[in-house]
C-alpha cells in the first residue's frame, strides 16, 4: 500500500511538472510575441517621428515643397525589425492646422499655401507565433483568431513661429525698408519688412569717411560716393546715422565687449550669443572689428557645399532649375530685421539672408568698387525660412520644425 502511494506522489508530481512546464513555456512563448509588438511599435514609432520631422522641412508654400515633402517621408530610409526589413508605404497627409484638416498630397498640391504641417502613419501586420496556439485551445472547431496583429503608428511635425534666439542669430541687422506707418517704401515689396524676395541688401554698411568723402559724419547729405546694396538703391535709401548705423548688433559677450574680435568671430561663425534676441527688443548698434567680421563670413561662408551658386532660386528666379543654391546651409543666416522708424531701432521680426559667394563677400567701400575689409555687406533676403532648413511654408519670419502630435 505505501509503495502503490509512492506511485500516485510520483504520478502527481511529474502531471505536475508538465502542467507548469506548459504554463512556463506559455508565459516565455507571450512574452516573446508581447515583445516583439513592443519593440516592432517602437521602431514604427521613431520611424514616423523622424519622418515627419524630415518631411516638414520640406514644406516652402508650393505644390512642389508638397510633393518634395510627400517623397521624403515615403522614402526616409529607417527600417524596422532591427534594421532589416523596410517600412512599409506610409500614408502621408498634410494640413494648415495643427490638429485637424489634414488631406491627401493631390489635395495639397493643389492648394499649398499655408500648408505647414504634415502627418506619417505607418503600420504593419506582424505574425503572432505562441498567442494564436493558446487561442486555439478551445476545442477543434474553435480556429485561432490571432495570427498576425496590426502594429500602426503615427505622428505630425509642423512649423512653429520663432519669436526669440538664444543661440544662431546672425549679429547683424538691416534695416526694414518701411516708413513711419509702416507702409513698404518699394511697393512691390512685401510686409511686414518692405524686401522684395531674392533681391539683396545690406547687412553692412561701409564707413562712412571710407566712402569717397572727406566730409565729416552726417554733414554732406546724400552721402559723396557711399555704396549700397542693390535693395537700398532701388528706394534711395540711406540710414539715419552713419557713425553708429552700421548694421553690427550687440548680442552680448562674456566679458561685455561686444567688439571683442574673437567673440565676434564665434557670434558669427558659430553662432554664440550670451544674450536673447526677441521681437520687441531694442538693438545696440556697435562698430565691430571689420577686418575680423569679414574674415569670419568668409570662413563661415567656405564652410558651406555650395560655393558657386549666387542666388538662392537661381537667375530666373525659379525653383528646380540647376541653377539654385543647394548647399548645407552654413550661407543661410538667421537675421534679425529693425525698424529705424523706432528710436531706439526695435526687433520687429526675423528672417533668412543668403550670403554671397566668397569673391563677393564685402566687395566694396567706394564709389569706384575697390574692395575691401570694412566695404559694403550684401546678402540676399530668402523671407521666412526654417531654422536648420530652408524657406518656410508660412508667413514672414522664422521657424522650427517640431514634432507637435
Amino acid at each position: 500500500m505505501t509503495q502503490a502511494r509512492h506511485e500516485g506522489e510520483r504520478g502527481f508530481v511529474m502531471i505536475l511538472a508538465v502542467v507548469a512546464a506548459v504554463v512556463l513555456f506559455g508565459m516565455l512563448g507571450l512574452s516573446f510575441d508581447l515583445g516583439r509588438m513592443y519593440i516592432t511599435r517602437n521602431e514604427f514609432q521613431a520611424y514616423v517621428d523622424s519622418a515627419a520631422l524630415a518631411a516638414v522641412l520640406e514644406l516652402d508654400g508650393t505644390a512642389s515643397g508638397v510633393t518634395q515633402s510627400a517623397s521624403t517621408a515615403k522614402n526616409f530610409p529607417n527600417q524596422w525589425t532591427f534594421g532589416t526589413d523596410a517600412v512599409p508605404t506610409p500614408t502621408v497627409t498634410f494640413s494648415t492646422q495643427q490638429e485637424t484638416g489634414y488631406v491627401d498630397e493631390a489635395t495639397a498640391a493643389g492648394n499649398p499655401t499655408g500648408i505647414s504641417f504634415v502627418r506619417v502613419r505607418a503600420d504593419s501586420q506582424i505574425p503572432m507565433f505562441f498567442i494564436p496556439v493558446f487561442d486555439g485551445l478551445g476545442g477543434a472547431d474553435d480556429a485561432p483568431r490571432f495570427q498576425s496583429t496590426n502594429i500602426p503608428a503615427q505622428a505630425a511635425a509642423g512649423q512653429l513661429p520663432l519669436t526669440s534666439f538664444d543661440s544662431d542669430a546672425f549679429p547683424y541687422s538691416p534695416d526694414a525698408l518701411i516708413d513711419g506707418a509702416g507702409v513698404p517704401l518699394n511697393p512691390n515689396a512685401e510686409l511686414p519688412y518692405g524686401f522684395v524676395k531674392y533681391q539683396s541688401y545690406t547687412i553692412r554698411w561701409a564707413p562712412y569717411q571710407a566712402a569717397g568723402s572727406n566730409v565729416p559724419p552726417n554733414l554732406a547729405w546724400p552721402p559723396v560716393g557711399m555704396p549700397r546694396c542693390p535693395g537700398e538703391t532701388e528706394v534711395n535709401y540711406w540710414p539715419n546715422n552713419f557713425n553708429g548705423d552700421r548694421g553690427y548688433i550687440d548680442i552680448g559677450t562674456d566679458s561685455q565687449n561686444s567688439g571683442n574680435a574673437s567673440f565676434i568671430r564665434e557670434a558669427i561663425v558659430n553662432g554664440v550669443q550670451s544674450r536673447s534676441i526677441e521681437v520687441g527688443d531694442p538693438l545696440i548698434e556697435v562698430r565691430g572689428v571689420l577686418a575680423t567680421e569679414t574674415a569670419a563670413i568668409i570662413q563661415r561662408v567656405s564652410q558651406d557645399t555650395d560655393l558657386w551658386s549666387s542666388d538662392y532660386r537661381g537667375p530666373d528666379g525659379l525653383p528646380d532649375t540647376g541653377d539654385e543654391y543647394d548647399g548645407n546651409g552654413r550661407r543661410i543666416v538667421n537675421v534679425p530685421i529693425n525698424d529705424p522708424n523706432n528710436v531706439p531701432s526695435t526687433v520687429i521680426g526675423f528672417a533668412a539672408f543668403l550670403l554671397p559667394i566668397e569673391g563677393e563677400i564685402c566687395t566694396s567701400n567706394n564709389a569706384n568698387g575697390a574692395g575691401g575689409p570694412s566695404g559694403v555687406c550684401c546678402a540676399q533676403y530668402i523671407g521666412d525660412a526654417i531654422k536648420g532648413g530652408g524657406e518656410g511654408a508660412g508667413d514672414t519670419g522664422f521657424y522650427r520644425a517640431v514634432l507637435v502630435q
